[in-house]
């Protein structure tokens, strides 16, 4: 059986390794990888591809906008999914609807949401 591949992207270690293991425990045919930073995910995602990214938006070095632009560019199929923190909301879903992303999430979130979409 063929595992469906999600990356999570989050310079938050601890968040990071929490989502990793909560989405590891509801979706059982789910191989759940993570990375700290853009050039991290974007050095996975050369090496496999993956069927969902989650990636959060506040982080050093390439914000998750930045991150999604540039996997657009290269795998334009990939789901991706923002996380973010920020409450500023009106130039963030302009970003979001701009690259086609598939939804975000207002961090704190409830896990059920991940399911939802």
């Amino acid at each position: 059986m063929a595992h469906k591949r999600i990356l999570i992207v989050d310079d938050n270690v601890s968040f990071l390794h929490l989502l990793e293991d909560s989405i590891g425990l509801f979706c059982i045919d789910c191989q759940v990888e993570s990375a700290t930073d853009g050039r991290a995910a974007l050095k996975k995602l050369a090496r496999e591809p993956f069927d969902l990214i989650l990636t959060d938006y506040n982080m050093p070095g390439m914000n998750g906008l930045e991150l999604a632009s540039v996997v657009r560019q290269t795998l334009p199929h990939t789901p991706i999914i923002l996380m973010t923190g920020c409450k500023d909301g009106g130039a963030l879903q302009d970003g979001i609807l701009a690259l086609g992303l598939e939804g975000y999430l207002q961090k704190p979130f409830d896990l059920s949401q991940i399911r939802e979409l």
